[in-house]
């Protein structure tokens, strides 16, 4: 089959040689054009595409954490990263691990990769509401610091956070959409340590925010 192959390749390539200098470079100008047309078309949803193919494992965490929750689970311990020296967002659902950037305005986004921790909004270590933003399609993919996937996220799913070097473990309770007036999701709840986070929907457009709550269970 092989042979079969590199032997119709051969003979197109010698029939290719014969043609007409001008008609070698009309059908060459041709070929990169569609090139780049089929690329321009799969690049904005290529993470989409690569999140189908590989279908991450939500529970699945690759740093350092022992916890009693036996649905959180730890890679090989020869491959697990190193704890960082700078916060960190990890969710393993939609594949992101970025560095939590602290900024007056969300313009640091524009300026340096990571997700942007809302000012006055809580901290890890502060009873309140913790809110963070990203923006979902800001990087050539693949990327891990921009919500594209944001609205795979289900109830339930874990989310780490790592603070100060210290690590944290968020449950999802809530994924819904808002216009972009709600200001009310920054707001305290029931729960003493909450975690927010939202982007833009639909992708591509800033019509509404895409919100997805989680709660502090370890």
């Amino acid at each position: 089959m092989l042979k079969r192959i590199l032997e119709f390749t051969r003979k197109n390539v010698n029939k290719f040689k014969q043609f007409p200098t001008k008609f070698k470079i009309s059908i060459t100008f041709f070929g990169v054009i569609l090139l780049v047309s089929l690329i321009a078309l799969i690049l904005p949803i290529w993470p989409k595409v690569n999140y189908v193919l590989n279908r991450p494992d939500p529970n699945k965490f690759e740093y350092p954490i022992s916890y009693s929750n036996t649905d959180i689970q730890l890679t090989d311990t020869e491959v697990l990263k190193p704890m960082p020296t700078e916060n960190r967002l990890v969710i393993p659902r939609i594949q992101v691990d970025s560095e939590i950037l602290e900024s007056e305005t969300l313009d640091i986004l524009d300026q340096q990769e990571g997700v942007w921790r809302e000012p006055f909004t809580a901290t890890p270590d502060n009873i309140g509401n913790m809110v963070i933003a990203g923006h979902r399609f800001q990087y050539l993919p693949p990327n891990t610091s921009t919500f594209y996937n944001l609205d795979q996220m289900q109830i339930d799913d874990k989310i780490m956070i790592i603070w100060n070097q210290k690590i944290l473990i968020y449950k999802v309770h809530s994924v819904y959409e808002v216009t972009p007036d709600r200001v009310d999701i920054r707001d305290n709840s029931e729960y003493s340590h909450e975690l927010t986070l939202y982007t833009c929907t639909p992708i591509y457009t800033s019509l509404n925010r895409l919100v997805v709550k989680a709660y502090l269970i370890e």
